[in-house]
């Protein structure tokens, strides 16, 4: 009897529970559990198949503990597309003098405009089976190739010599597609404590790598920050639109610009390499911890954008201002911008 009742008490001390992955062992942290349990507690929550997958390790776990002891985790994700069409006709148009005062270097744009000018002299049989365009497509290619291309005396003819054309526009027709998500987890007690966590997945690839994207995040009521971190993951692309490569991946950490107490920006080049190994930016995921020292009395927002640099000429600045419960998050027009993500915080 003494032994039988020893067994249970020993049944007792460990419990498990399995469920659809999750595989965890009592309270103490949730470092027994799989990733895919993790996963599936975060997609219980807002999260996708593909938007939890651009989560660091370390944010992934972040998340799940908040998630395991009961806390609040606000999920919002907003899709994007990115007019890859409008890209090209860009890069075309303007001269070398002009991207060089944008930020590009002559070697990327020699890379960037070599691969247009490929695509557009391709024949409608390649455009159709290789890249995956449709007829609409096809034709706006094809009047880039006369208009833009055809007014030139060679194709190495320099750039500021090159016979400007209008192109008919072509609209909202978008070869990129990707989902940008903030998340933000409550973990508060009497004092303001919350994790950010804002990630991206694309699809597929940016047609063009010139330049560096931007994840930018702003909020009221002056609270502080703390383990700001970044990371970026670039893959290899087949060279055509909807085509990523079975190759390694490779990651870069982004650059960390704070702007105390009212904000954060995180910058990641688009893509990097040369010739046929050019990485390109496939998911990334930036975090930091917002905080406070006094009880949680007012609410506020955090107000957040992905921001992709497109060929154009405008304001590539990002302005933060907050003031109070006040907050104001504005890129400029140089700029294509996700849909704002918004979340109620409190301070003190």
């Amino acid at each position: 009897m003494k032994n039988k009742w020893m067994a249970c008490l020993a049944f007792a001390a460990v419990i498990y529970t399995c469920s659809a992955g999750v595989v965890f062992a009592g309270t103490g942290g949730g470092s027994g559990i799989s990733e895919n349990g993790m996963n599936q507690a975060l997609l219980e929550r807002g999260y996708t198949k593909d938007t939890v997958q651009a989560l660091s390790d370390s944010d992934r776990r972040e998340l799940y503990n908040v998630v395991r002891k009961g806390g609040r985790v606000e999920i919002s994700t907003i899709a994007k597309e990115i007019d890859n069409l409008s890209e090209m006709e860009n890069i075309l148009k303007k001269s070398r003098k002009e991207l060089k005062k944008m930020g590009c270097t002559d070697a990327e744009i020699t890379r960037e405009k070599k691969a247009v000018r490929k695509i557009c002299r391709s024949s409608r049989k390649t455009l159709k089976g290789k890249y995956k365009l449709d007829d609409t497509e096809i034709r706006f290619i094809k009047e880039l190739d006369a208009s833009v291309l055809g007014a030139l005396k060679s194709a190495d003819e320099r750039d500021e010599k090159e016979i400007r054309q209008p192109v008919q526009a072509s609209g909202s027709i978008a070869s990129t597609q990707m989902k940008y998500t903030q998340a933000v987890a409550d973990k508060s007690r009497k004092k303001p404590d919350y994790h950010v966590v804002l990630s991206y997945k694309l699809r597929y690839p940016f047609q063009l790598g010139l330049f560096s994207d931007k994840i930018a995040a702003a909020w009221g009521g002056g609270l502080n920050t703390s383990k700001e971190k970044g990371r970026a993951s670039y893959s290899l692309t087949n060279g055509t639109r909807g085509g990523w490569k079975k190759s390694k991946i490779k990651y870069r950490k982004m650059s960390v610009n704070a702007v105390p107490n009212r904000g954060i920006k995180f910058a990641f080049p688009q893509a990097f390499g040369k010739g046929a190994n050019v990485y390109k930016t496939k998911s990334g995921s930036a975090s930091f911890n917002l905080y406070q020292h006094g009880k949680k009395r007012k609410d506020t927002k955090i107000v957040s954008y992905y921001c992709h640099r497109s060929v154009k000429m405008g304001n590539s600045g990002i302005s933060i201002t907050a003031g109070g419960a006040g907050v104001n998050l504005c890129p400029g027009k140089a700029w294509s911008k996700t849909k704002q993500r918004r979340t109620t915080i409190s301070y003190s």
